[in-house]
């Protein structure tokens, strides 16, 4: 029997769910009361016991302080919480600022180019 598509997006989910849960020295039962949502809830979702739905995902990341596109995009480059929280804090940005963040990056690495992006 093979398994539902949304699997492998739920357990991918509660992998980073936990990831970023720990990286924040958080417990499960402190997750469960900031946002509402039930301890053994959150124990399920972080062990691909249930699946977690849309609300539940919003409101884990706002508490997290993470997007929701963290827990449930596939690139490869960006799977550590940290640099998902640096490109999140750089689309917040305005354009000179985030000019001046790439410009110091290309300062930094010296021979490394990092181009801008014409949508930037």
């Amino acid at each position: 029997m093979t398994q539902p598509p949304n699997r492998n997006v739920n357990l991918k989910i509660g992998r980073r769910l936990k990831l970023v849960r720990v990286q924040r020295d958080l417990s499960i039962e402190e997750l469960a009361s900031r946002t509402g949502i039930r301890f053994d809830q959150l124990h399920a979702f972080e062990s691909d016991e249930d699946m977690i739905t849309a609300v539940e995902l919003s409101e884990v990341a706002d508490v997290l302080n993470m997007p929701v596109e963290f827990f449930i995009h596939d690139a490869p480059l960006l799977d550590c919480a940290g640099e998902w929280q640096v490109l999140h804090a750089f689309r917040q940005l305005d354009r000179p600022k985030q000019q001046r963040v790439v410009q110091l990056l290309s300062d930094l690495l010296g021979d490394v180019s990092v181009t801008n992006r014409p949508e930037m």
